[in-house]
């Protein structure tokens, strides 16, 4: 989570977001009355990706392809630049074991190499047909990246998580497979 002062004409605002693999989301609030602003306008110059904050000061900006963005906020006639250069990288790659042999039961592993910086492997089974549900969440347990969300045949399978966009902490990963559920932690450290 990114968290920025800036100071706008009187008003001395505080910039709450994290970024997630293919979007942002936080809370601006007035510094000095930890206030939320509503109504301020967030997005990300030159493109259609914007949000208005709600009551509780509250944005989300899903689906932004990958790639550089400044990040401005604006309302009341002023725009300012919060963030140059803030990189979304929703690149995830899937691939499958080359061990022929099906599994005898669910199992999700921890992830390896754990610490990481900025990507880890994380390797599950499945002794049967199902829909693969792989998620990562912050330690606030917000969806921060979708790794699998498909039908999968039985077998074994590793998935790279890459982090690049993510800041250091504690991340959770979940997968759910027919009746099957299990979550694990990892660290990110930049």
């Amino acid at each position: 989570m990114y968290k920025i002062k800036l100071s706008v004409f009187i008003l001395t605002i505080l910039l709450y977001f994290n970024g997630y693999s293919d979007g942002l989301e936080g809370v601006i609030k007035d510094h000095s009355t930890q206030s939320p602003i509503s109504g301020a306008i967030i997005w990300l110059e030159g493109t259609d990706y914007i949000d208005t904050t709600d009551i509780s000061g509250y944005y989300k900006i899903s689906n932004i392809p990958s790639g550089k963005y400044n990040i401005l906020i604006g309302q009341d006639n002023y725009k300012l630049l919060v963030y140059n250069d803030f990189l979304i990288d929703n690149t995830v790659s899937v691939e499958e074991k080359e061990d022929l042999s099906n599994p005898t039961e669910f199992n999700l592993e921890q992830n390896y190499p754990n610490p990481f910086n900025p990507s880890t492997k994380i390797n599950y089974q499945i002794p049967e047909s199902g829909f693969v549900s792989l998620k990562v969440y912050n330690i606030l347990g917000n969806e921060v990246m979708n790794l699998v969300n498909e039908n999968k045949a039985v077998g074994r399978y590793t998935v790279t998580f890459d982090a690049r966009s993510l800041s250091s902490g504690v991340y959770i990963y979940a997968i759910k497979v027919n009746n099957f559920q299990s979550v694990k932690k990892m660290l990110l450290m930049k």
